[in-house]
């Protein structure tokens, strides 16, 4: 069962609290080798409960913890409750599994897929990129506010107004650094490795590089294809318009490329002129991409941060993912903290089921059901 997220952490504290006191938890707990000197009890029965359930869940025994409670209680609420948990992730990945084996879900790439290693310490492309635009800033002595000195947007937005608008200079800081990082197998590819090993039919990516269709190009030549879309596209021109064939992929570099640098998106200016290019068909997305989004696909988005207020423009206007059940999953990594309110709306608009877990250990769970299946 993948780590919960907090939202349902608390939902689960609410409904144990009226039933179990907080002061008969530690024999539970003991069954899971949880203690008490894990647990720092502050504030109401709630909150002392949220507490005690968040230290289970990060030890991976919640499910144990739950049914031990439950032996004792028989409460059919927490037993549904149970049930739904045990299967909701199990379901969600055997209707994802099964939509692959049938070239109906459609993998995203989100910017937490793009991951450098470095010192020991993993972080996204971006966030790599935002500290290199931070020294460029800090050698002009330009000031920029510290706390978001790993916010690529904010950062490229405060180089263009402070140093100069000419959006080259980024593209060949980004383009060195990509390239800096490959040189020195900085780049984790492990999850690319595995996702290579499935046979999707469309991947949008919305990271600048092509790594994954390399990785299954190598494994099996011309296995993928690679598209993107850039704000200066021509529409009429037919190799920006490249279909798949029957055994093939189609990776779409949705906001631009490394082989086109002017074409990536950094800042909100770029993501609006983006929004009204696309929305506007001047130019249009892939036609294939197009004919491949329906409510009767899987989505499966691996990375990102729907923080970010241009997803909501994304999802409505120009990807028209208006679904009515639930075939989105996006996995929600555990060290990526979504505001309540964008989770509560995405799951309320766009029925998407959030898994907090792991992203490599998600991606091989995924592979190995994949491999079952086929």
């Amino acid at each position: 069962m993948a780590e919960l997220t907090e939202k349902k952490i608390h939902e689960l504290a609410r409904l144990i609290a009226p039933k179990v006191k907080i002061t008969d938890w530690e024999p539970y707990g003991a069954q899971v080798k949880v203690k008490d000197t894990d647990v720092e009890l502050i504030g109401s029965p709630i909150s002392k409960w949220f507490a005690v359930l968040k230290t289970v869940d990060k030890k991976d025994r919640l499910s144990d913890f739950l049914t031990a409670i439950i032996k004792d209680y028989d409460d059919e609420q927490l037993k549904t409750e149970l049930e739904e948990l045990k299967k909701g992730y199990s379901v969600q990945l055997e209707n994802i599994v099964k939509a692959i084996k049938t070239g109906e879900c459609i993998l995203f790439l989100g910017p937490g897929v793009l991951a450098i290693t470095e010192d020991n310490v993993t972080k996204t492309f971006n966030e790599r990129l935002a500290e290199q635009v931070g020294m460029l800033l800090d050698e002009k002595n330009k000031y920029y506010d510290q706390t978001q000195s790993e916010n690529i947007s904010y950062m490229v937005q405060r180089y263009k107004k402070t140093v100069t608008n000419n959006s080259a200079e980024i593209a060949d800081e980004a383009i060195k650094l990509y390239e800096d990082f490959t040189r020195r197998f900085k780049i984790d590819t492990a999850v690319m490795d595995q996702l290579a090993k499935i046979p999707w039919k469309l991947v949008i990516n919305t990271n600048p590089d092509s790594i994954l269709a390399t990785t299954m190009n190598k494994a099996k030549k011309d296995s993928c294809l690679i598209a993107s879309y850039t704000l200066e596209n021509n529409a009429g021109l037919e190799f920006e318009n490249p279909a798949p064939g029957d055994s093939q992929c189609l990776l779409y570099n949705l906001f631009g490329t490394f082989e086109k640098p002017s074409s990536i998106l950094y800042t909100d200016s770029d993501f609006l002129r983006f929004n009204t290019k696309v929305t506007g068909d001047y130019p249009p997305l892939n036609e294939y991409v197009i004919k491949m989004f329906d409510s009767q696909k899987k989505y499966l988005f691996l990375g990102f941060d729907f923080d970010q207020w241009y997803f909501k423009i994304l999802f409505n206007k120009i990807l028209e993912l208006n679904v009515d059940q639930q075939n989105l999953v996006s996995l929600h990594c555990g060290a990526m903290k979504f505001n309540e309110m964008n989770v509560d709306y995405f799951e309320e608009e766009y029925k998407l089921y959030f898994v907090n877990e792991n992203l490599v250990t998600f991606v091989k769970i995924l592979l190995d059901a994949y491999e079952k299946l086929a």
